[in-house]
């Protein structure tokens, strides 16, 4: 709220939260198999490599087809290119760091093309990396970062 990019409006932060929920639910499978079965709870044996790929395979045809299709539908006909309003809020921050992480290539099985069927996704994370506040970021912490210690 104190960054000004929560809305005050009820509605409108309503709308928010539910992308933020959206993206938690649209990268959960991917950090689970980083994050491996056994600190998941999900089984006593780790995940092989094999069968990590294989989660990030169906997670692209289902996980990613759902989420992400009902968020591109919906910036189709937004009139700003924003998720929620006229202005960018913490839903397209989110949406953005999440879908720079997924395209980044960084994860065995999850091609850079990944987002390439979603123009909308990609048009408004272009909106958001031409934010002021975002673009000086990225000229201050270059990627891959040296380290998470952050002024």
């Amino acid at each position: 709220k104190k960054a000004g990019i929560y809305p005050s409006n009820d509605v409108d932060a309503l709308k928010v939260d539910e992308y933020i929920c959206i993206f938690d639910d649209l990268i959960n499978p991917l950090v689970m198999s980083i994050m491996g079965a056994k600190k998941c709870l999900v089984s006593d044996n780790e995940w092989t490599g094999d069968e990590k790929i294989e989660i990030r395979r169906k997670w692209g045809e289902q996980t990613l087809t759902k989420y992400l299709g009902k968020v591109e539908a919906d910036l189709k006909t937004s009139k700003s290119g924003w998720l929620v309003g006229d202005s960018i809020t913490i839903a397209d921050v989110r949406a953005f760091s999440d879908l720079a992480w997924i395209q980044s290539g960084i994860l065995d099985g999850v091609p850079k093309t990944v987002l390439d069927d979603y123009p909308g996704c990609i048009a408004m994370m272009d909106k958001v990396k031409a934010n002021d506040g975002i673009h000086k970021w990225y000229e201050k912490y270059s990627k891959p970062y040296g380290s998470f210690e952050f002024e």
